[in-house]
């Protein structure tokens, strides 16, 4: 219990600290706008990545590798369609997330939702201000 509380905390934290610098600078062309959304999405999805890697590393893993595996691949892709469509990422990354979290064992599930949250917040603040 304690665990999942300090968990959603963090999450709350970042989502926090991210907010500050939701808007991008107004002298930002139309190109670098959608740039420093994507940026700001690719870390947070680096985050996701990187926290599922941590957790299939303790002893005993909290996470297997099998899932640390799809969230990799799921991570690469999101990665590559945002790099290839600058404006119109978005629906594809969201979808892609949910079937992932869709077919996570639950309590693995449990053990990432501060970072699934994240990045869906994100991009929800991302294609909200557009």
């Amino acid at each position: 219990m304690m665990k999942r509380g300090f968990s959603t905390l963090i999450a709350a934290l970042l989502v926090m600290a991210t907010v500050g610098c939701a808007k991008a600078p107004p002298s930002l062309s139309p190109a670098g706008t959608a740039a420093f959304h994507a940026t700001r999405i690719v870390r947070a999805l680096d985050l996701f990545r990187d926290a599922a890697i941590s957790a299939n590393d303790q002893s005993p893993p909290l996470i297997s590798t099998n899932t640390t595996r799809q969230i990799v691949l799921y991570h690469r892709s999101a990665v590559t369609t945002i790099g290839a469509a600058p404006s119109g990422w978005a629906p594809v990354v969201q979808t892609g997330l949910a079937e992932l979290v869709k077919n996570l064992p639950a309590h693995e599930r449990q053990q990432l939702a501060p970072y699934v949250v994240l990045v869906q917040t994100l991009i929800a603040e991302v294609t909200r201000d557009r």
